[in-house]
């Protein structure tokens, strides 16, 4: 199996409008504090801000050149900190083990290409999957923010995670030879 991870920048055409297509999805989009079905042109905009920001990235990332997911973060260099967020494109690949890899990742790359001192999440209440991977893969509770988002008639919590640099150092060799020992060859491209 082979995997490789690239940045938005060196991403063609067709796949940013796949990206859009992805993130429409029922099962993605449900999941996001944004909800609504974004539109091609909303999203090439978006697409054209990240590329602009040095502060900001995205990536696809591909087994056996087969996107299986997207994680984007944004660099907030005034605390030193940035937040993440991520998503597989292909419902049929949840409860396989390539949400942990994502995460993964994603704390790897954020660490390995900022300075940053900590990554900071948030997960609706709801999304159990996401809670149980932050909580796996190191993410700290810091605190819940309680019925703090309005969707659907109801009220919903809101869980913040984060993990400080030092805390990644000390446990990503533990999730590193799990992760690699299913890859052949990695290559990131950013």
């Amino acid at each position: 199996m082979d995997l490789k991870i690239v940045s938005i920048n060196y991403i063609d055409d067709n796949t940013i409008d796949k990206i859009c297509d992805w993130r429409n999805q029922d099962f993605v989009r449900t999941k996001m504090f944004a909800r609504h079905i974004i539109s091609l042109k909303e999203h090439r905009d978006y697409i054209d801000m990240v590329r602009k920001d040095d502060k900001r990235d995205m990536f696809v990332l591909y087994i056996d050149d087969v996107p299986f997911g997207v994680i984007q973060y944004k660099l907030y260099t005034s605390g030193n900190y940035v937040i993440c967020g991520n998503y597989l494109i292909n419902e049929a690949d949840q409860d396989k083990g390539l949400g942990t890899m994502l995460v993964f990742f994603q704390n790897d790359i954020v660490f390995k290409y900022t300075e940053c001192n900590k990554i900071y999440s948030e997960v609706l209440s709801y999304n159990k999957a996401a809670l149980s991977i932050n909580k796996k893969i190191g993410g700290v509770q810091e605190g819940i923010l309680r019925q703090q988002v309005h969707m659907d008639g109801k009220y919903y919590d809101i869980y913040c995670f984060g993990l400080l640099r030092e805390e990644w150092t000390a446990i990503k060799n533990k999730y590193e030879k799990y992760i690699y020992d299913s890859i052949e060859n990695s290559k990131v491209i950013v």
